[in-house]
């Protein structure tokens, strides 16, 4: 009985700290309590309920991946008929247009519903817009690898989603009015770019400082501050045409910072970037670590960048590891001095004399 009293504190306790959680915006708590809400919902067998959710708590957005059903969810046939020569009952087989017209439908219900599940908790002091991608796990018929391209993106604000007739409403009709992005073939798989990649929601970002402020002449890396050293590796892919952000310290992950290349506007390549401001050389822990959240994060790369060096083991690992590049302090010092026009030094310690 005792044991069984301390397991129903602990969960209270538990229930407690959650709600308190969220109504303070911790992002893992808002995540977890919207899990739960999209796990209650009830959907035929066929549909898959799988889903990612991200907090992002300055605009005090949800964002949504979810995994929608196939095209097979909509029956082939629209109707049985009795032959009574063959005592047979007979299938009537739906026309492919209506296949397609219903998949759509679908689909689009299936947003402005799940939508409107996270709009209608009590919780409206953290969350003031939702954003929902859906996307279709399938195999490319050119490649047969596996796919899973983004069929509808579509996001709301609060205000403008509770003035929704949802009963009344056309689905399709609904989505323009949002202005989603919708995919003009779902049934073909033909992909959209979602509104928000939900890769880049789930980071938490810090404010960015301008690193190269006030900074010294011949400037020793490694004996600059570790955030002025990540923004300053920023600002240098910045330079080389990225667009970056820097995680908080709290949450990183093994991340100091997230790389996109400005001009892939299609299939916005992610890079994960580590910046050690190391004064030895880097061990291979660290490098297999970076290739760990690399395939973890589904991320297109990996880039380390170090003030120090990496072993001739590192180097066999990234040389077998197509998605890992290294940068060393050498090559630092040149990249800087090519894109953001300083010069800086890295002062190695000095081994102490043998005696």
């Amino acid at each position: 009985m005792a044991e069984l009293t301390r397991e129903v504190v602990e969960h209270n306790a538990a229930v407690d700290k959650l709600a308190a959680d969220v109504h303070a915006g911790v992002p893992d708590a808002v995540e977890e309590y919207f899990e739960q809400v999209l796990a209650q919902s009830t959907y035929p067998e066929e549909f898959p309920q799988d889903y990612e959710v991200a907090y992002r708590p300055e605009p005090q957005e949800l964002v949504i991946k979810y995994w929608l059903p196939g095209s097979e969810v909509v029956p082939l046939a629209r109707g049985y008929r009795y032959v009574k020569t063959r005592q047979e009952i007979d299938p009537l087989p739906r026309p492919v247009k209506e296949i397609k017209e219903l998949y759509a439908t679908v689909i689009a219900q299936l947003a402005l519903r799940t939508m409107r599940e996270c709009f209608a908790v009590p919780v409206i002091d953290v969350v003031d817009s939702v954003v929902f991608s859906g996307h279709v796990k399938a195999r490319d018929r050119a490649t047969g690898r596996e796919i899973e391209p983004c069929v509808i993106s579509v996001g709301a604000r609060r205000e403008v989603f509770d003035e929704l007739v949802l009963d009344e409403l056309d689905a399709a009709a609904c989505l323009t009015h949002l202005k989603a992005i919708m995919s003009p073939h779902p049934y073909d798989l033909a992909p959209v770019e979602p509104l928000i990649k939900f890769e880049y929601a789930k980071y938490r970002f810090a404010e960015p400082i301008d690193a190269l402020a006030g900074m010294d002449s011949r400037q020793d890396l490694l004996k600059m501050d570790w955030y002025r050293f990540e923004n300053l590796v920023r600002q240098l892919f910045e330079a080389m045409g990225m667009t970056v952000s820097i995680t908080r310290s709290s949450r990183d992950e093994g991340i100091d910072a997230v790389a996109y290349l400005k001009t892939d506007v299609v299939h916005r390549a992610e890079y994960i970037i580590q910046a050690k401001r190391y004064s030895k050389c880097v061990p291979t822990e660290s490098v297999r670590a970076l290739a760990g959240v690399v395939e973890e994060k589904r991320a297109t790369a990996g880039i380390l960048v170090t003030t120090s060096w990496v072993g001739p083991e590192s180097k066999t690992f990234v040389a077998r590891n197509n998605r890992l590049t290294i940068i060393e302090g050498g090559e630092l010092k040149h990249l800087l001095a090519e894109h953001l026009h300083v010069d800086v030094r890295i002062e190695f310690p000095r081994k102490s004399p043998r005696r």
